[in-house]
Parts: C-alpha cells; sequence; structure tokens
C-alpha cells in the first residue's frame, strides 16, 4: 500500500499490530453532487475516509495538519452521517498519541 503520509503508514501498522485490518482509501463518499448554475459546471464535491473497518463500523482520518478545505469536507462528512443515520463512528486522529487512544478505545469496546 502506497500510503500518502507517515502517519497514515504508522496508523495503519498499529492496528494491524493489534490484529485489525483496515481498508485504506476504498470507499468514495459523495457529499455535495456535480451542477451547473448560469452556464458553469461545478464538479461534484467527494470524500474518502482513510481507513474504514467495516465490520467494526469505524472510520478513521488521519490529519496531522488540517486545511480549511478538509475541515469543510469533515462537516459535511458528519452531515452527511447524520442524514443517512450511519452507525459507524468516526475518528479523526492527528497525532500518534491519538492513534493510540483510538487503538485502546476500540480494544476497550470489543
Amino acid at each position: 500500500i502506497n500510503f500518502k503520509s507517515k502517519l497514515e503508514t504508522y496508523c495503519y501498522q498499529r492496528f494491524e499490530r493489534e490484529g485489525i485490518i483496515l481498508e485504506y482509501e476504498t470507499e468514495k463518499i459523495v457529499l455535495l453532487e456535480g451542477f451547473e448554475y448560469d452556464g458553469q459546471k461545478y464538479r461534484e464535491m467527494a470524500y474518502n475516509p482513510d481507513f474504514i473497518d467495516r465490520k467494526l463500523k469505524i472510520i478513521i482520518e488521519t490529519k496531522g495538519w488540517a486545511t480549511p478545505e478538509f475541515l469543510l469536507k469533515w462537516k459535511l462528512f458528519k452531515w452527511y452521517l447524520r442524514k443517512t443515520s450511519s452507525d459507524y463512528k468516526i475518528y479523526l486522529l492527528k497525532n500518534r498519541k491519538d492513534i493510540e487512544e483510538c487503538i485502546n478505545e476500540i480494544l476497550n469496546a470489543k
């Protein structure tokens, strides 16, 4: 797997060591359909979560530095989950400490 960051690599490896195999960027969630307005075309806005575990119903995003664009997508993604009554739990992990705490929470919930 070609991860986009060291944080993604660390996250995947740590979860794997705990026996939790995460899918990497396998899902594309359309947050806003493409449209045309006043003769101008706008592309869809989509979000691809970093990691998903469908069995545990978790979605993990690793983001050491969150851009304004990402923060907007993250907000829309939360709206999407609410709108679709999703029962997935989401995590935004910013560093190794967050990853370790997330792993502990998930293992303790099993």
